[in-house]
């Protein structure tokens, strides 16, 4: 069993987006994690903005997690992780794993995804850099970027992403 929590002031999109990418596998947990709540299970991928500084992480983190990280926002100070995990970042910067190389407006946008860096996978598989473009309706390119890079980490084939329309 896959557990994914979302930490986000704003992470209702992102968690819809990945429970829809998941709806017919009963494998995968995706949970709301809110701040003030105790987590109900142990996660394997956080989805986590600015505000992590003031919530106590650790606890509900699997060993060897991966913590999925808006490089855009400024911290308020470092994060430090009592247990070893491993941080994939995203957002429009330049020194985010994933990030987006560019964006066509239509009926809905098309989003060319970036990966700049290889990055591991849940299952230990390393993903290449690589591009590939995404669709989607939200005009919240940010959690469409999050929710994506969730998804491929734990392991969704990236093909299948390409005809998937992201609402």
């Amino acid at each position: 069993m896959i557990n994914i929590g979302v930490l986000q002031e704003d992470g209702s999109t992102t968690h819809n987006i990945i429970k829809d990418v998941f709806k017919y596998r009963g494998n995968i947990n995706i949970d709301l994690v809110n701040r003030s709540e105790t987590a109900k299970s142990k996660y394997n991928i956080i989805i986590s903005d600015k505000k992590i500084t003031d919530f106590d992480i650790d606890k509900i983190l699997c060993s060897e997690a991966i913590v999925v990280l808006n490089i855009d926002e400024k911290l308020k100070c470092p994060i430090k992780f009592l247990n070893p995990v491993k941080v994939v970042t995203y957002g429009f910067n330049s020194k985010a794993c994933v990030t987006v190389s560019s964006v066509a407006n239509g009926a809905y946008n098309t989003i060319q995804l970036c990966i700049q860096r290889s990055i591991s996978t849940l299952h230990g598989e390393i993903l290449e850099p690589q591009e590939f473009p995404i669709n989607t309706q939200s005009k919240n390119i940010l959690n469409v970027i999050s929710a994506v890079t969730t998804v491929i980490l734990t392991g969704y084939d990236i093909q299948n992403l390409n005809s998937k329309l992201f609402v």
